[in-house]
């Protein structure tokens, strides 16, 4: 079963609790670009996100996209 996403968002919201991680990221056909900032003690967690969105294949769901662009 797949989870929906505000349930995923969820899950890494609370992944990343107590962490000082933020990163964004922007998309085309052609690239990703990602920027962010972390504290030093929390580098590895930063690096495993860049990881996940480099390395995950994104299939969007068409249900998921109407809710978040209401």
């Amino acid at each position: 079963m797949l989870m929906t996403l505000p349930c995923v968002l969820q899950v890494l919201a609370d992944l990343l609790t107590g962490k000082r991680v933020q990163l964004s990221m922007s998309e085309s056909a052609y690239w990703r670009k990602i920027a962010g900032e972390n504290s030093p003690g929390d580098m590895e967690s930063g690096l495993q996100l860049v990881h996940k969105l480099f390395s995950h294949k994104v299939t969007p769901n068409t249900e998921d996209l109407q809710t978040v662009m209401l």
